[in-house]
This record gives structure tokens, sequence and C-alpha cells, in this order.
């Protein structure tokens, strides 16, 4: 004799696939907003690190603009001795603090001399982590990491992942 299931045992193991799905969806969801905020955070570095280099090289102030537009980065590095400029955006869920203060904007200055300002602390808060930088503390040479410079996912004095 064949026994076929009961709508009501295929109703409940579509029910019990529905579950789980939307359970690892939720998961994989996170995962990738993780993974945005990560990228956003080693990009700004990158940005803000090579426009210190361009003022280093070339002997000139250069100013890099960090603005935060919805849920989008944009980022804004201008020098005005030689009119060179470039506007980096990209997607970062997150919020910037400013010494304790949410901003939507902020400039930074990276003089021809090697100096930045302004200094104080800036917080990227994500929504499952915070990167805390204190500036300009980030961009100096850190020997315990073997000459190189600081990373945003290195855990060190100047730079913490919270």
């Amino acid at each position: 004799m064949k026994k076929a299931f009961t709508l009501l045992e295929v109703m409940i193991a579509v029910m019990l696939l529905a579950i789980v799905g939307s359970i690892i969806g939720i998961r994989i969801s996170r995962a990738l907003d993780e993974k945005q905020f990560q990228t956003a955070v080693n990009r700004l570095y990158i940005e803000l690190e090579s426009c210190r280099q361009m003022a280093l090289n070339m002997q000139a102030d250069w100013t890099a603009v960090l603005e935060k537009k919805g849920k989008r980065f944009v980022l804004q590095r201008l020098c005005p001795e030689t009119a060179k400029s470039g506007a980096f955006e990209w997607a970062a869920p997150c919020e910037l603090v400013w010494n304790g203060e949410k901003i939507q904007q902020i400039a930074f200055l990276f003089a021809a001399s090697g100096k930045i300002s302004p200094q104080g602390q800036l917080e990227i808060i994500g929504t499952q982590r915070k990167v805390h930088w204190a500036l300009p503390q980030i961009f100096m040479l850190d020997e315990g990491i073997g000459g190189a410079m600081p990373r945003p996912d290195d855990k060190n004095d100047s730079l913490k992942l919270k």
C-alpha cells in the first residue's frame, strides 16, 4: 500500500523550510552589511592616506572633505595650488562622529609640511561595530607593525575597533 503525505505534513515542512530560509537570509544580510562597512572604512583610510602622500610628494597642501550623504560616503580631494581634484563615493551604512559629536561633514587639511588638521577623534559607527581613529596619529609610522602604516583592521593604540 502506498502512503502519501497529508496536506498538513506538507504545510509543516514548507513552513519549517521558510523559517530556516529567513534565518539564513537575515544572517547573510548582516554579514554583507559588515563587509560593506569594513570595505568602506578601508577605502576611506586608503583615500586619506593617498591625500597625505600627495601633499608630501607634491609639496602642496591638499584638502579632503568627507561628507555623509544618506547611506553613502563622499570624499572630495582638492589641491588648490595645482587645481588637481578627485571625488570618490561609496556605500557605507554608518554614522560619523568627530570628538563625540555626530557630524555630516568634515574637512581635513594635509599640509606639504606633513601636518594634518584638525586633530581629534573620528569614530565611524556601523550597524554592528565601530572604528575609532585618533588623528593625526593614525597616519604616523608604528614600530609595532614593523614600520608599516596602521590599517583599519589592526589593533593598536592609535586605531581601535570596538
